[in-house]
């Protein structure tokens, strides 16, 4: 059981000075009495009740509504198995948060981003749009897909961890809520105001690029995009990640992205060899 630092700071030197002091037996144990009531029960109480209570002292919460629109063979509450451990997340059906449509034209727009070419593949073949749409829809996993496990992925020997998410504490959860979802009128997401979250960002910003996105010529689609930079910074940000960040998350599949820059991924735990490291 853990007591805050501070606390002990105040408390220990008092006592100290209770010890010391010429009064009698029956007055210092009456003066500790009070010195123990006034500074440790208000901090030992709350976490003897957590300990004691375990999960009942936490509510449930009610699942999240899905805010897709229903589409014909999709499910319409959040939420999917929790995946193998170590396994990426090829297998999952897509898309999981963004509709078929908003999908396409995020798919297109990664493209633009990430064109392929000269034998590398583009961000659509390296699974960008699969990240993108997997952290947007991050709260539909159980755990959510923020934070993949470790310590290693199992690709050069180990348990494959990465694949095993962690569950978020409820401040992370709080956190990634505002930045993905946004405040959405919730009281306890506004301390600081309203927030857009990456949802809407993301909705609004495909939205603006039109129905026809996916049928018109690169040189349209990428006059397009310029005519927001905001957006268009924001899916040239997402598209690197999903590009260039582990598997595990929905992109960079079977480590395309690694391999079209010539880096090895994670390497641990084999690691390096001397000459590996000594090599020009």
């Amino acid at each position: 059981m853990l007591v805050n630092f501070s606390t002990l700071v105040l408390f220990l030197p008092a006592l100290h000075q209770i010890e010391r002091s010429s009064v009698a037996l029956a007055d210092k144990v009456v003066i500790g009495t009070v010195l123990v009531v006034v500074t440790l029960l208000p901090v030992l109480v709350p976490v003897l009740l957590v300990t004691a209570l375990g999960p009942r002292a936490v509510p449930d919460r009610p699942p999240t509504p899905d805010p897709r629109p229903p589409t014909p063979g999709r499910s319409p509450t959040p939420g999917r198995a929790r995946q193998p451990v170590g396994a990426p997340c090829y297998g999952d059906p897509m898309p999981v948060w963004l509709t078929d449509s908003e999908y396409r034209a995020l798919s297109a727009a990664c493209d633009r981003m990430i064109p392929p070419g000269d034998g590398r593949p583009g961000a659509t073949d390296a699974g960008v749009p699969d990240y993108i749409d997997h952290l947007l829809g991050a709260f539909c996993f159980d755990p959510p897909r923020i934070w993949a496990g470790g310590p290693v992925s199992g690709r050069h020997g180990g348990a494959p961890g990465f694949g095993d998410f962690h569950r978020l504490g409820p401040l992370d959860e709080l956190a990634w809520r505002m930045r993905i979802e946004g405040s959405s009128g919730h009281p306890e997401r506004e301390f600081n105001g309203p927030v857009v979250g990456l949802q809407q960002r993301f909705r609004h910003g495909l939205a603006a690029l039109g129905a026809d996105f996916c049928d018109v010529a690169p040189e349209e689609q990428d006059a397009r995009l310029r005519r927001d930079p905001e957006f268009g910074a924001l899916v040239y940000q997402h598209a690197c990640e999903g590009m260039y960040g582990a598997p595990e998350y929905g992109g960079n599949r079977h480590g395309a992205g690694w391999q079209a820059i010539g880096f090895a991924g994670d390497v641990q735990p084999r690691g390096w060899s001397d000459d590996e490291v000594s090599r020009p």
